[in-house]
């Protein structure tokens, strides 16, 4: 809008001026035609060089609401706002490509770390239905290493009443069945705002054997 009452009033002050001589119509009708084509070439020169820009930029929002954080805005002038502007928004790029890859390789360890610990994790939804578990979880129910129980309830599980008392740590002597003793510790945390649970059981007869080993060493 500023591009065309700008080109609008260059046109129109020109051709005060092509008026104001004593020359023949038509001259001045051809002066009027070659000044419209000039005005008009630079406004539209000007219109590029602000509207790619801005086109640009939001082709750059948009990647960055879709997750990808590797789509940099281009400008050939930097000195001016628009410029700044978009240097602005690839500076925010690189901040946010650099946090996801942190994220995902904090995420990596924390798989690794919960894949490896000898101790059984289970998470489990809103309705109590699973949505992750650990080969430690999987020995201790005697499931099936190579099946998949992503979506069974707690109650298939045989471990509904684990899921009983919320943000609580005790001891229990049996687990889907099975005489024992393990220390049960179940919390809830929130995933895009839906509360989810998570259960963590520890044998605590390893504890105890390693406490009774300590003893006769000493």
């Amino acid at each position: 809008g500023f591009t065309i009452a700008l080109a609008t009033l260059a046109l129109g002050f020109g051709t005060l001026l092509l008026w104001g001589f004593d020359i023949p119509l038509v001259l001045r009708v051809c002066l009027f035609l070659v000044l419209a084509l000039i005005v008009g070439s630079l406004g539209a020169l000007l219109y590029e060089s602000i509207t790619q820009p801005l086109r640009g930029l939001a082709n750059v929002v948009e990647a960055y609401r879709s997750g990808d954080y590797t789509v940099r805005g281009r400008r050939a002038a930097s000195s001016d706002a628009l410029g700044e502007l978009v240097n602005e928004v690839n500076s925010l790029g690189s901040t946010l490509h650099e946090q996801r890859l942190r994220a995902l390789e904090a995420t990596a360890l924390l798989e690794k770390l919960v894949e490896s610990i000898d101790v059984a994790v289970l998470a489990f939804d809103g309705s109590h239905r699973l949505s992750l578990l650990n080969p430690a979880a999987r020995r201790l129910l005697g499931l099936d290493p190579q099946r998949l129980y992503v979506g069974a309830t707690a109650e298939d599980l045989a471990i509904e009443e684990l899921l009983a008392e919320d943000g609580t740590s005790r001891v229990a002597t049996t687990v889907a069945g099975r005489s024992g003793r393990w220390q049960v510790t179940h919390g809830t945390f929130r995933e895009a705002g839906v509360a989810q649970h998570l259960l963590v059981i520890a044998d605590v007869r390893v504890a105890l054997r390693e406490e009774e080993r300590a003893a006769w060493q000493r």
